[in-house]
């Protein structure tokens, strides 16, 4: 099965200057953080957005809307699948652990 995470610009600058790439699993302050990801693909950060209820959607409040997806490979990160997002239309997991990208690509908006 193939998983993806949406993330902002800054995420990106972040997961490219690491080696190997990895989504962080620690905020700007170093402080932990649980990284979220989904089984679907999507192509435009609305698409995204609507479905996960991230970045414009998200409910504590608009963040930074996805303009990246990272192909994940999770088999050595210990995760559980949330099922469907309240009040979306696709399915989440979360892991405390950062999940190796291999490979990333620009949405469409």
């Amino acid at each position: 099965m193939d998983y993806y995470h949406y993330a902002s610009a800054t995420i990106h600058k972040l997961v490219m200057a690491s080696k190997p790439n990895r989504v962080p699993n620690f905020d700007i302050y170093g402080t932990p953080r649980t990284v979220y990801f989904t089984d679907v693909l999507f192509t435009s950060s609305v698409a995204a957005e609507n479905a996960l209820l991230i970045g414009a959607k998200h409910p504590a409040g608009p963040r930074s809307s996805p303009v990246f997806r990272f192909d994940l490979d999770v088999t050595l990160c210990a995760y559980t699948n949330l099922g469907m997002v309240s009040g979306g239309t696709a399915t989440e997991s979360i892991t405390a652990d950062s999940p190796i990208v291999t490979a990333s690509a620009r949405l469409s908006p």
